[in-house]
């Protein structure tokens, strides 16, 4: 009786393989008419069953055309939004350096400005100091200068010690050095050479800073009034330069894949 049943499974099991190897040969074969069917032989490399070739003559008498396919180039328009914006290093924060308060406003919103050109005054006491610190170490210097042009001399003539010129220039240095730290000062918070010369010759010292344009454009934003107080790198001011501009554009995903580097794009403004 087990032998029976040993057959009988047996027999089961081998009837399934058959179906199932069947079927995948069924499905196969149906992957391999699908492809065939969706592409041409050309393509898909499938030789076809009922293949029928006809002579020179024969396609002359069906009236049968042939034409050599290729391919080539098309132009392809495509129209997006995009949104504007300033260029990298073509825009500059303006800010002040130091605490005071807005005497004068020189330029205005929308305005072009040049570059060095005066758009904000600050009254400020740290700018006095700092001009007042330069001016006594500019004449610090003269008279270092001075006294070491006379000992040298006296030295030549034997009047005086070495030592003594010594000391002088030791002096003068110092001085040279304690100018050269003053007038680092005045740059490190604008103030051009031009006018860092002009202080010595100034019967006052004018506790105004003027802040310059550091860039060619147009003063896009004004943050601040006159005779405001502000503080040390405070915003005063944007200005653009329109010359260079950044426009993004917005390319759905199904349009950039028509889309290269080197690509002509022309811009419209609505």
């Amino acid at each position: 009786m087990k032998r029976y049943l040993y057959q009988i499974a047996t027999i089961s099991l081998f009837g399934l393989l058959i179906l199932g190897s069947s079927c995948g040969s069924k499905t196969e074969t149906k992957a391999k008419e699908q492809t065939s069917a969706d592409s041409p032989p050309s393509v898909s490399g499938v030789k076809p069953e009922n293949l029928v070739k006809l002579t020179t003559k024969e396609m002359a008498e069906l009236k049968i055309q042939t034409i050599e396919v290729g391919g080539s180039a098309l132009n392809y328009s495509i129209a997006v939004p995009g949104v504007v914006f300033p260029a990298p290093n073509h825009v500059s924060i303006i800010s002040t350096p130091i605490d005071g308060r807005i005497s004068r406003i020189s330029a205005q919103e929308g305005q072009v400005v040049r570059q060095g050109q005066e758009i904000f005054s600050i009254e400020s006491l740290e700018f006095g100091n700092m001009v007042s610190e330069y001016l006594q170490a500019v004449s610090e210097e003269t008279f270092q200068t001075s006294r070491l042009q006379r000992l040298e001399q006296l030295v030549e003539q034997t009047i005086s010690s070495k030592s003594e010129l010594d000391r002088a220039q030791s002096d003068f240095q110092r001085a040279k050095t304690t100018v050269i730290a003053a007038v680092s000062k005045l740059k490190a918070i604008g103030v051009p050479e031009k006018e860092i010369n002009a202080f010595k010759t100034a019967e006052s010292i004018d506790p105004t800073l003027k802040i310059h344009s550091p860039i060619n454009g147009i003063m896009d934003q004004r943050s601040v009034e006159l005779g405001q107080s502000v503080n040390a790198l405070q915003m005063l001011a944007r200005v653009l330069d329109i010359s260079h501009v950044l426009v993004r554009g917005y390319v759905s995903p199904e349009d950039a894949r028509f889309i290269s580097a080197g690509d002509s794009v022309k811009i419209l403004r609505r």
